[in-house]
């Protein structure tokens, strides 16, 4: 009795989903994400490709 379906609550009030929905883009817009890309020569693969020589792309030897 005390339970809401938020399905029936967005087919009564379409624009209540439509706002909710813009909120929550622009709050996930608002967050900037960093990519740091770090090598570990040691837990690379043991190939000398491009792809997997990490030792000449850090620097290590």
């Amino acid at each position: 009795m005390g339970v809401r379906n938020p399905k029936s609550e967005i087919s009564r009030y379409p624009a209540i989903a439509v706002s909710r929905d813009k909120r929550n883009l622009q709050s996930a817009m608002k967050k900037k994400h960093f990519t740091i890309p770090i090598f570990v020569p040691e837990l690379a693969c043991p190939n000398r490709c491009v792809f997997c020589n990490q030792h000449s792309i850090s620097g290590c030897e």
